[in-house]
């Protein structure tokens, strides 16, 4: 299958920023106010990761960070409904002045106005030579530089040893070989495979897996552009769940799911195999430390338009025109460098955006695997969440769920997805 986007790899990718959200367009930002004009002594950082995850770090560099330069930094991390309060207080006169935020958002914040430019804070930290090209392409938009990526993420199709070393049979390789695997899994009361369904969000990012073998970045952004999803390779997204149901590989009841109670069973060996990213490396090695991974990805189309999938983590980013834009600009500054990026990456388990930080990581461990293979990611795997509007992402996470759950057949469940996007 041809592509219109280049074949290089995720390291020298380019920016695709016109393809961002204009849900905030018609939001003001509160403007003209000088950065040390009324500026506090606490800065407010809102991230969307936990403190008992990918946040666990922060508050050890929140406290040093007070201790260097006299300024606190008040956590706000991974609190319930995440975007839509957040979204609610960029809107207010008390926006938080440090973010860490998907990229989806970034590019929505960033067109509404409410983000600076970082490109200072990039320099003064020194790490423009050290930092991956795809860091800072994934977060510049026409031109403008508006967050720094802390990670890049690697397609991962992990396994729970503990179910599947029982099964006597090799890693699958191929749709086939899944299918073999999952008969043997079931015959053994475990799940093949449990995604936690239930919550759009991990509905969403269950596509990731699913879009580079079938379609690929390119024709994800082109239909999001046109405002039309309704071609057959579109259908065939969500008829690769609806054979995966019938095949066995996947559980109805996984709708019904949370993704931590899906997770919960993967490491307990009820379930045995987890496709996902290095994202959910350091989750996973915490509740299990002998979690393992497939060195290839199971092929599940015969013809992918590409095999590897991944993208950029978390977006450190400065809300623009508050007193205190100078003094958050300091503080991105400090919280990029090697030295606090370095230990995000040891305690974890992320794989960095800078090279010599990830140079913490154990080659032998799964974020080391990981870090090695970030070169094999094409821009056709990029995560396409990051790069439609989030409404766009949480319909497809819709869809998926009502294909799972045979509520709907793949036709109808993208009539509904495009209805709800474009016509809704």
């Amino acid at each position: 299958m041809n592509t219109q986007l280049s074949r290089r790899s995720l390291l020298s990718m380019a920016a695709a920023g016109a393809f961002g959200s204009t849900a905030l367009s018609g939001c003001q930002t509160t403007g003209d106010q000088s950065a040390s004009e009324g500026a506090s002594s606490t800065l407010d950082f809102w991230s969307y990761y936990e403190a008992a995850g990918r946040g666990s770090a922060f508050d050890e560099l929140a406290a040093a960070y007070e201790d260097e330069s006299g300024v606190g930094v008040n956590l706000n991390l991974a609190p319930q409904n995440f975007n839509t309060v957040l979204r609610t207080a960029m809107l207010s006169d008390d926006r938080p002045e440090f973010l860490g935020i998907t990229q989806y958002n970034m590019r929505d914040f960033a067109q509404a106005g409410l983000l600076a430019d970082v490109r200072p804070a990039l320099e003064a930290a020194g790490i423009e030579d050290d930092i991956y090209p795809a860091a800072i392409d994934a977060a510049t938009i026409d031109g403008t530089l508006y967050g720094i990526a802390d990670a890049l993420r690697f397609g991962m199709w992990f396994y729970s040893p503990q179910g599947f070393d029982d099964l006597g049979v090799e890693p699958p390789t191929t749709y086939e070989e899944l299918v073999v695997v999952s008969e043997k899994a079931r015959a053994k009361d475990r799940y093949p495979i449990l995604l936690g369904l239930k919550e759009l969000s991990p509905a969403s990012n269950s596509l990731q897996v699913i879009i580079p073998a079938i379609v690929g970045l390119t024709a994800m952004l082109e239909a999001s552009a046109a405002k039309d999803y309704t071609g057959q390779r579109f259908v065939d997204v969500l008829t690769l769940y609806q054979r995966m149901v019938d095949d066995g590989i996947l559980d109805t009841t996984d709708t019904g799911m949370a993704a931590a109670d899906a997770q919960a069973m993967f490491v307990s060996g009820q379930a045995v195999m987890k496709p996902s990213a290095s994202y959910d490396i350091g989750t996973l090695v915490a509740l299990d430390p002998t979690v393992s991974v497939f060195e290839e990805p199971v092929m599940l189309v015969d013809d992918p338009v590409v095999t590897y999938w991944g993208g950029a983590g978390q977006m450190y980013c400065v809300t623009a025109d508050t007193p205190d834009e100078e003094a958050a600009m300091d503080l991105l500054s400090w919280w990029v460098k090697p030295e606090q990026l370095g230990v995000q990456v040891e305690e974890s388990e992320l794989v960095s955006s800078l090279q010599s930080a990830n140079e913490r990581i154990d080659p032998d461990s799964l974020a080391g695997f990981a870090a090695e293979r970030l070169t094999l990611v094409e821009e056709e795997g990029l995560f396409y969440n990051n790069y439609v509007p989030s409404a766009e992402a949480e319909a497809w996470g819709r869809a998926v769920q009502e294909v799972v759950s045979k509520a709907k057949s793949p036709e109808e469940a993208i009539e509904t997805t495009v209805q709800a996007v474009f016509q809704g």
